[in-house]
Protein backbone atom coordinates (compact mmCIF):
# COMPACT_ATOMS: atom_id res chain seq x y z
CA UNK A 1 0.00 0.00 0.00
CA UNK A 2 2.99 2.29 1.04
CA UNK A 3 4.15 1.62 -2.60
CA UNK A 4 0.91 2.72 -4.16
CA UNK A 5 0.42 5.94 -2.04
CA UNK A 6 3.84 7.42 -2.89
CA UNK A 7 3.54 6.54 -6.51
CA UNK A 8 -0.13 8.62 -6.41
CA UNK A 9 2.35 11.34 -4.67
CA UNK A 10 4.85 11.16 -7.83
CA UNK A 11 2.01 11.80 -9.74
CA UNK A 12 -0.29 14.33 -8.02
CA UNK A 13 2.67 16.27 -6.23
CA UNK A 14 1.93 17.78 -3.00
CA UNK A 15 -1.88 18.01 -2.94
CA UNK A 16 -1.60 13.97 -3.02
CA UNK A 17 -2.10 13.11 0.53
CA UNK A 18 -4.84 16.09 0.68
CA UNK A 19 -6.84 14.04 -2.27
CA UNK A 20 -6.42 10.75 -0.34
CA UNK A 21 -7.62 12.25 2.46
CA UNK A 22 -10.89 13.12 0.53
CA UNK A 23 -11.13 10.03 -1.28
CA UNK A 24 -9.01 7.18 -0.55
CA UNK A 25 -10.62 5.15 -3.05
CA UNK A 26 -8.32 6.80 -6.33
CA UNK A 27 -5.30 4.97 -5.38
CA UNK A 28 -7.79 2.23 -6.86
CA UNK A 29 -6.99 3.75 -10.14
CA UNK A 30 -3.89 4.44 -10.36
CA UNK A 31 -2.49 0.84 -10.24
CA UNK A 32 -4.37 -2.57 -11.83
CA UNK A 33 -4.85 -5.15 -9.09
CA UNK A 34 -4.66 -3.18 -5.84
CA UNK A 35 -6.14 -4.60 -3.04
CA UNK A 36 -9.89 -2.76 -2.50
CA UNK A 37 -10.34 -4.45 1.18
CA UNK A 38 -7.03 -2.83 2.39
CA UNK A 39 -8.41 0.37 0.78
CA UNK A 40 -12.10 0.75 2.05
CA UNK A 41 -11.03 -0.46 5.36
CA UNK A 42 -8.37 3.19 5.26
CA UNK A 43 -11.16 4.82 3.77
CA UNK A 44 -13.72 3.80 6.55
CA UNK A 45 -11.30 4.81 9.55
CA UNK A 46 -10.61 8.17 7.49
CA UNK A 47 -14.34 8.50 8.08
CA UNK A 48 -15.90 7.27 4.62
CA UNK A 49 -19.56 6.54 5.48
CA UNK A 50 -20.73 3.20 4.36
CA UNK A 51 -23.52 4.63 1.95
CA UNK A 52 -20.99 6.83 0.17
CA UNK A 53 -21.39 6.80 -3.60
CA UNK A 54 -17.35 7.07 -3.72
CA UNK A 55 -17.46 3.90 -1.79
CA UNK A 56 -20.34 2.15 -3.94
CA UNK A 57 -18.35 2.87 -7.60
CA UNK A 58 -14.94 2.18 -6.18
CA UNK A 59 -16.69 -1.43 -5.26
CA UNK A 60 -18.40 -1.65 -8.58
CA UNK A 61 -15.02 -1.04 -10.30
CA UNK A 62 -13.33 -3.19 -8.35
CA UNK A 63 -16.05 -6.24 -8.88
CA UNK A 64 -15.25 -6.06 -12.78
CA UNK A 65 -11.73 -6.26 -12.32
CA UNK A 66 -11.69 -8.67 -9.83
CA UNK A 67 -13.80 -10.38 -12.86
CA UNK A 68 -10.91 -9.66 -15.52
CA UNK A 69 -8.51 -11.86 -13.89
CA UNK A 70 -10.68 -15.03 -14.68
CA UNK A 71 -10.17 -13.36 -18.32
CA UNK A 72 -14.20 -11.43 -18.83
CA UNK A 73 -13.92 -8.48 -20.00
CA UNK A 74 -17.93 -8.34 -18.79
CA UNK A 75 -20.24 -9.20 -16.29
CA UNK A 76 -23.67 -9.48 -16.56
CA UNK A 77 -25.44 -6.80 -14.48
CA UNK A 78 -27.53 -8.61 -11.80
CA UNK A 79 -24.45 -10.69 -11.11
CA UNK A 80 -22.60 -7.56 -10.54
CA UNK A 81 -24.94 -5.76 -7.96
CA UNK A 82 -25.47 -8.94 -6.25
CA UNK A 83 -22.02 -9.55 -5.85
CA UNK A 84 -21.26 -5.65 -4.62
CA UNK A 85 -24.21 -6.28 -2.56
CA UNK A 86 -22.61 -8.99 -0.48
CA UNK A 87 -19.11 -7.39 -0.54
CA UNK A 88 -20.58 -3.87 0.81
CA UNK A 89 -23.67 -5.46 2.56
CA UNK A 90 -24.98 -1.99 0.74
CA UNK A 91 -28.86 -0.92 -0.41
CA UNK A 92 -29.20 -2.19 -3.66
CA UNK A 93 -30.87 1.45 -4.59
CA UNK A 94 -27.14 2.63 -3.60
CA UNK A 95 -25.65 0.10 -5.94
CA UNK A 96 -27.76 1.06 -9.12
CA UNK A 97 -26.89 5.01 -8.01
CA UNK A 98 -23.26 4.37 -8.83
CA UNK A 99 -24.46 2.05 -12.40
CA UNK A 100 -25.71 5.31 -13.55
CA UNK A 101 -23.24 7.59 -11.78
CA UNK A 102 -20.34 5.42 -13.59
CA UNK A 103 -21.86 5.25 -16.93
CA UNK A 104 -22.78 9.15 -16.82
CA UNK A 105 -18.95 9.47 -16.75
CA UNK A 106 -18.05 6.81 -19.26
CA UNK A 107 -16.28 5.19 -16.91
CA UNK A 108 -18.14 1.74 -17.29
CA UNK A 109 -20.29 0.44 -20.33
CA UNK A 110 -23.81 -1.28 -20.28
CA UNK A 111 -24.81 -3.62 -23.44
CA UNK A 112 -27.90 -5.74 -23.62
CA UNK A 113 -27.57 -8.85 -25.90
CA UNK A 114 -29.51 -11.79 -24.24
CA UNK A 115 -28.91 -10.52 -20.83
CA UNK A 116 -27.51 -6.71 -19.63
CA UNK A 117 -24.02 -6.68 -19.43
CA UNK A 118 -21.20 -4.27 -17.31
CA UNK A 119 -17.93 -3.37 -18.73
CA UNK A 120 -15.14 -1.07 -17.34
CA UNK A 121 -14.74 1.13 -20.52
CA UNK A 122 -11.40 0.69 -21.36
CA UNK A 123 -11.93 -2.90 -21.58
CA UNK A 124 -15.41 -2.52 -23.65
CA UNK A 125 -13.39 0.15 -26.42
CA UNK A 126 -10.42 -2.62 -26.05
CA UNK A 127 -13.00 -5.07 -27.38
CA UNK A 128 -14.67 -2.49 -30.00
CA UNK A 129 -11.04 -1.53 -31.44
CA UNK A 130 -10.33 -5.52 -31.92
CA UNK A 131 -13.14 -6.32 -33.63
CA UNK A 132 -12.83 -3.33 -35.99
CA UNK A 133 -9.71 -4.14 -36.81
CA UNK A 134 -10.31 -7.73 -37.68
CA UNK A 135 -13.15 -7.06 -39.87
CA UNK A 136 -11.21 -3.98 -41.64
CA UNK A 137 -8.11 -6.42 -42.06
CA UNK A 138 -10.36 -9.52 -43.72
CA UNK A 139 -11.56 -7.19 -45.81
CA UNK A 140 -8.45 -4.79 -46.97
CA UNK A 141 -8.36 -4.97 -51.13
CA UNK A 142 -4.75 -5.43 -51.05
CA UNK A 143 -4.38 -8.76 -49.99
CA UNK A 144 -1.30 -10.68 -50.04
CA UNK A 145 -2.48 -13.72 -51.46
CA UNK A 146 -0.11 -16.44 -53.88
CA UNK A 147 -1.39 -16.95 -57.62
CA UNK A 148 -1.23 -20.43 -58.90
CA UNK A 149 -1.46 -21.65 -55.02
CA UNK A 150 -1.85 -25.54 -55.67
CA UNK A 151 1.19 -25.40 -57.88
CA UNK A 152 3.58 -23.78 -55.67
CA UNK A 153 1.95 -25.84 -52.70
CA UNK A 154 2.97 -29.27 -54.35
CA UNK A 155 6.10 -27.47 -55.17
CA UNK A 156 6.75 -26.80 -51.43
CA UNK A 157 6.04 -29.89 -50.39
CA UNK A 158 8.39 -31.32 -52.42
CA UNK A 159 11.12 -28.56 -51.54
CA UNK A 160 10.88 -29.39 -48.05
CA UNK A 161 10.23 -32.92 -48.13
CA UNK A 162 6.72 -32.74 -46.36
CA UNK A 163 3.64 -34.17 -46.84
CA UNK A 164 0.75 -32.51 -45.35
CA UNK A 165 -2.52 -34.24 -43.80
CA UNK A 166 -5.60 -32.80 -45.56
CA UNK A 167 -6.50 -30.65 -42.50
CA UNK A 168 -3.15 -29.00 -42.30
CA UNK A 169 -3.45 -28.24 -46.35
CA UNK A 170 -7.01 -26.40 -45.40
CA UNK A 171 -5.76 -24.40 -42.92
CA UNK A 172 -2.63 -23.02 -45.17
CA UNK A 173 -5.42 -22.44 -47.97
CA UNK A 174 -7.73 -20.89 -45.79
CA UNK A 175 -4.37 -18.67 -44.91
CA UNK A 176 -3.96 -17.50 -48.27
CA UNK A 177 -7.62 -16.89 -49.00
CA UNK A 178 -7.67 -14.71 -45.79
CA UNK A 179 -6.03 -11.91 -44.22
CA UNK A 180 -6.87 -12.78 -40.88
CA UNK A 181 -6.75 -16.54 -39.76
CA UNK A 182 -6.88 -18.79 -36.54
CA UNK A 183 -4.85 -22.08 -36.28
CA UNK A 184 -5.82 -24.00 -33.31
CA UNK A 185 -5.11 -27.59 -31.91
CA UNK A 186 -3.60 -29.44 -29.27
CA UNK A 187 -0.18 -30.65 -28.94
CA UNK A 188 0.92 -33.20 -32.10
CA UNK A 189 -2.00 -31.69 -34.23
CA UNK A 190 0.55 -30.12 -36.99
CA UNK A 191 0.78 -26.24 -36.28
CA UNK A 192 4.50 -25.98 -35.95
CA UNK A 193 4.40 -27.80 -39.32
CA UNK A 194 1.78 -25.22 -40.68
CA UNK A 195 3.58 -22.32 -39.64
CA UNK A 196 7.29 -23.65 -41.44
CA UNK A 197 5.20 -24.03 -44.15
CA UNK A 198 3.15 -20.83 -44.45
CA UNK A 199 7.20 -19.18 -44.22
CA UNK A 200 8.50 -21.05 -46.94
CA UNK A 201 5.62 -20.45 -49.24
CA UNK A 202 5.43 -16.66 -48.92
CA UNK A 203 9.33 -16.38 -48.63
CA UNK A 204 9.25 -18.14 -52.11
CA UNK A 205 7.14 -15.18 -53.48
CA UNK A 206 9.28 -12.43 -52.00
CA UNK A 207 7.33 -11.50 -49.15
CA UNK A 208 8.68 -10.69 -45.68
CA UNK A 209 6.90 -12.48 -42.35
CA UNK A 210 7.54 -11.84 -38.97
CA UNK A 211 7.15 -13.98 -36.31
CA UNK A 212 6.33 -13.15 -32.57
CA UNK A 213 5.22 -14.82 -29.30
CA UNK A 214 3.80 -12.87 -26.02
CA UNK A 215 6.90 -14.21 -23.60
CA UNK A 216 11.09 -14.53 -24.37
CA UNK A 217 9.67 -17.98 -23.82
CA UNK A 218 7.84 -18.65 -26.34
CA UNK A 219 9.75 -16.69 -28.85
CA UNK A 220 13.45 -18.58 -28.64
CA UNK A 221 10.85 -21.76 -28.92
CA UNK A 222 8.67 -20.39 -31.97
CA UNK A 223 12.77 -19.54 -33.18
CA UNK A 224 14.01 -23.18 -32.67
CA UNK A 225 11.11 -24.75 -33.98
CA UNK A 226 10.67 -22.76 -37.73
CA UNK A 227 14.62 -22.13 -37.95
CA UNK A 228 13.51 -18.02 -38.22
CA UNK A 229 14.02 -15.41 -35.78
CA UNK A 230 11.59 -14.62 -33.88
CA UNK A 231 10.45 -11.77 -31.30
CA UNK A 232 8.75 -11.30 -28.47
CA UNK A 233 5.54 -8.51 -28.96
CA UNK A 234 6.54 -6.02 -27.00
CA UNK A 235 10.07 -5.92 -28.97
CA UNK A 236 8.05 -6.07 -31.78
CA UNK A 237 5.59 -3.15 -31.67
CA UNK A 238 8.92 -1.50 -29.79
CA UNK A 239 7.01 -1.26 -26.46
CA UNK A 240 8.73 0.14 -23.54
CA UNK A 241 8.07 -0.19 -19.87
CA UNK A 242 4.21 1.02 -18.94
CA UNK A 243 2.23 1.24 -16.13
CA UNK A 244 -0.75 -1.26 -16.03
CA UNK A 245 -3.66 1.65 -15.50
CA UNK A 246 -7.08 0.98 -16.74
CA UNK A 247 -7.06 4.36 -17.76
CA UNK A 248 -7.95 5.53 -21.46
CA UNK A 249 -4.05 6.22 -21.84
CA UNK A 250 -3.86 2.54 -21.78
CA UNK A 251 -5.12 2.63 -25.10
CA UNK A 252 -3.42 5.31 -26.73
CA UNK A 253 -0.10 4.06 -26.01
CA UNK A 254 2.05 4.21 -29.32
CA UNK A 255 2.91 1.41 -31.01
CA UNK A 256 5.79 0.79 -33.72
CA UNK A 257 4.32 0.36 -36.82
CA UNK A 258 5.26 -3.39 -38.65
CA UNK A 259 6.83 -3.51 -41.86
CA UNK A 260 5.54 -7.04 -42.50
CA UNK A 261 3.65 -8.62 -45.62
CA UNK A 262 2.37 -11.61 -42.66
CA UNK A 263 2.62 -11.48 -39.41
CA UNK A 264 2.04 -14.64 -37.43
CA UNK A 265 1.87 -14.54 -33.55
CA UNK A 266 2.28 -17.76 -31.43
CA UNK A 267 0.89 -18.76 -28.28
CA UNK A 268 -2.27 -16.58 -28.53
CA UNK A 269 -3.96 -17.61 -25.28
CA UNK A 270 -1.44 -15.46 -23.17
CA UNK A 271 -2.53 -12.63 -24.96
CA UNK A 272 -5.00 -10.32 -23.32
CA UNK A 273 -6.85 -7.62 -25.16
CA UNK A 274 -4.70 -5.14 -24.36
CA UNK A 275 -1.68 -6.63 -26.23
CA UNK A 276 -3.75 -7.33 -28.91
CA UNK A 277 -5.40 -3.99 -29.28
CA UNK A 278 -1.37 -3.05 -29.34
CA UNK A 279 -0.84 -5.75 -32.35
CA UNK A 280 -3.63 -4.54 -34.06
CA UNK A 281 -2.59 -1.56 -33.88
CA UNK A 282 0.99 -2.15 -35.27
CA UNK A 283 -0.68 -3.55 -38.40
CA UNK A 284 -1.19 -2.35 -41.83
CA UNK A 285 -4.12 -2.80 -44.17
CA UNK A 286 -3.98 -5.69 -46.14
CA UNK A 287 -0.99 -7.24 -43.90
CA UNK A 288 -2.03 -10.98 -43.64
CA UNK A 289 -2.24 -11.77 -39.51
CA UNK A 290 -1.95 -15.45 -38.68
CA UNK A 291 -2.92 -16.49 -34.80
CA UNK A 292 -1.61 -19.45 -33.88
CA UNK A 293 -2.82 -21.17 -30.28
CA UNK A 294 -3.94 -23.75 -28.18
CA UNK A 295 -6.96 -23.02 -25.91
CA UNK A 296 -5.60 -25.40 -23.29
CA UNK A 297 -2.41 -23.54 -22.86
CA UNK A 298 -1.35 -21.01 -20.19
CA UNK A 299 -4.16 -18.00 -20.48
CA UNK A 300 -3.32 -14.18 -20.40
CA UNK A 301 -2.90 -12.52 -17.15
CA UNK A 302 -5.05 -9.96 -18.14
CA UNK A 303 -8.90 -10.31 -19.68
CA UNK A 304 -9.08 -12.02 -22.71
Amino acid sequence: MQIIVKKYMRHCGKNAITEIEKNPYILLDITYGVDFIKVDKMAIDLGVSSDDSKRIESAIKYSLVLASNNGHTAVQKDNLIEFVKKLLNAKLENIKDGIINLKARQEIFEEERDVKWIYLNTFYICEQNIAGKLIALNNARNMKRIKDFDKKFLKTEKDISITLSKKQEEAIKLVNENNVSVITGGPGTGKTTIIKFIIDMYKNEKKKVVLCAPTGRAAKRMTEATGEDASTIHRLLEIGKFEETLNKDRLEYPIAPVDADVIIVDEMSMVDVFLMNYILKGIYLGTKLVLVGDSNRLPSVGPR
